[in-house]
This record gives structure tokens, C-alpha cells and sequence, in this order.
């Protein structure tokens, strides 16, 4: 499972602890769980923007906040060289964050590749 498969299968970990989600939350979720198809579209620039479209003028929720470190597992080599170690470095906050609000992230997610 690489990185956007990580992506999307912490999205659905978060969906099932809070469901159902309002509408918007719903649709980030969406956003969220297609990383995989942007990724091999090559159109993950397109993917950020319907994340940050959905996501720009919204006060966070505990759910949208931890949408938000689930997208910022990829934002942080988005538009740079992908370094995995930066990744993980994300992900041990994400967590943090992912346990405190009752949800069990993957034990040794594959980080080393979109």
C-alpha cells in the first residue's frame, strides 16, 4: 500500500468512527479516498485543489482536522521531490492526533512511494 492507498484507507478508518458525516465532510472524504485515481491519472495537483476548494473557508471540525493531517501526509512533497522520511515525520503527528480521536491507524503503512 503506498502513499495514496495510505491516504485513502485512513479517510474510510475516519469515516467509520464518525459516521455519518455531514455533507461537507462527506465530500472531503471523497476527495480524500480518490487519491489513488489523481495518482494515476498523474493528476494529483488537480486532487489537491478539489481538497482545497472543499476545505478553504470552513471552521475545522474534529473530523475536517483530521481530514487535514491526512492531506498534509501528501502537501508536504506535493510540489517538491517526494522524501519519505518528511512523510513519515507527518504521519508519527498524524497518529498522535488519529488515536486521540478513537481511530487506529495502520500499523507500518508503506510510505515509501505515491
Amino acid at each position: 500500500m503506498s502513499l495514496c492507498e495510505t491516504i485513502a484507507a485512513l479517510t474510510d478508518s475516519v469515516r467509520k468512527v464518525y459516521d455519518p458525516l455531514p455533507p461537507r465532510e462527506a465530500l472531503i472524504a471523497n476527495i480524500l479516498c480518490a487519491a489513488p485515481v489523481y495518482r494515476n491519472a498523474k493528476l494529483l495537483n488537480l486532487w489537491a485543489g478539489a481538497y482545497q476548494d472543499v476545505t478553504y473557508d470552513v471552521a475545522q471540525s474534529t473530523v475536517q482536522q483530521l481530514f487535514a493531517g491526512i492531506f498534509e501526509l501528501a502537501n508536504c512533497c506535493l510540489y517538491a521531490a517526494y522524501r519519505e522520511e518528511r512523510v513519515r515525520e507527518e504521519y508519527v503527528k498524524l497518529k498522535d492526533k488519529l488515536f486521540q480521536a478513537g481511530v487506529f491507524e495502520l500499523d507500518y503503512p508503506d510510505l515509501s512511494g505515491w
